[in-house]
């Protein structure tokens, strides 16, 4: 499945599958341990290793992919999760860094590659719970209602070839009392407007708008088909910018509460839902 469903393009490539693999107190290796398969942590199973990143410790990954370079496009190399914090490098030279361990990221590694084989490496430190970083319920000593600690990468690594111009973002926000829905698209680009397409899946009902990028604009709907858990409808849309097209997704419901005879509830679309 494409690792990020509410912004598809046509193509990617994952990386994920198996890396070379080294624990050091150094944050530089010469040697590494064996073979881990991303995306599972090295405290699972699944990857593999099952061993745990112990604070002020460091765990290194390393990988080759080979490269054909695409004239006029810029690649993007996508992290979905790694915790908590890293830093990358692609054939020698330094990328970027990230701190955190839940949210997805990216880099543009357009002017690091090289035609054919490149080299990619990854440096990851997690003190789990002798840190100050968000862990949830990991502790390095887990047990009772703690959780094993994860560390490292844990979600997709993956690639794509975008264009000089192409969408970074979108945000919906549905709304059931103007009976439509505000979008909001971010790009990266010199081109003002964006085309949105918009597909009822149960019907032949297509409507196209252009609206201005990075501003907030209202788009009415007819006859609105409700999101629930029963009957989860989505509208699937596709935005183009320039040469880039891309594929997303929305349902339209809200979230509020309610009282009922003195009560509070949580409330889907204005109506009370057991949680």
């Amino acid at each position: 499945n494409y690792p990020r469903p509410q912004l598809r393009r046509d193509q990617y490539t994952t990386l994920d599958g198996f890396w070379d693999y080294g624990f050091s107190i150094n944050p530089t290796i010469d040697d590494y341990d064996g073979k881990i398969l991303v995306p599972f942590p090295p405290e699972s199973q699944k990857s593999g290793v099952e061993r745990i990143l112990l604070p002020g410790n460091y765990l290194h990954y390393r990988r080759t992919f080979h490269l054909i370079k695409h004239a006029h496009q810029r690649l993007l190399l996508h992290f979905e999760a790694v915790d908590a914090y890293c830093e990358v490098f692609l054939n020698g030279c330094f990328v970027g860094k990230h701190d955190g361990g839940y949210l997805p990221f990216s880099f543009d590694i357009t002017n690091e590659i090289v035609e054919g084989e490149n080299e990619i490496k990854v440096v990851v430190q997690d003190d789990t719970d002798y840190g100050n970083h968000a862990r949830g319920k990991q502790r390095l000593h887990h047990g009772g209602m703690y959780y094993t600690p994860v560390s490292g990468i844990w979600q997709t690594v993956w690639y794509e070839w975008v264009d000089e111009q192409y969408v970074t973002d979108v945000f919906f926000k549905p709304d059931l009392q103007k009976q439509g829905v505000h979008i909001e698209v971010s790009t990266i680009g010199d081109l003002e407007d964006v085309e949105v397409i918009i597909h009822r899946p149960d019907s032949h009902d297509i409507t196209t708008f252009t609206i201005p990028v990075c501003k907030r604009a209202f788009i009415a709907l007819k006859d609105i088909q409700l999101w629930t858990p029963d009957q989860p409808y989505l509208y699937n849309v596709e935005l183009i910018y320039g040469n880039d097209h891309v594929e997303s997704y929305f349902g339209m419901r809200t979230f509020s509460r309610v009282e009922i005879k003195g009560q509070q509830y949580m409330a889907l679309n204005g109506k009370p839902i057991f949680h």
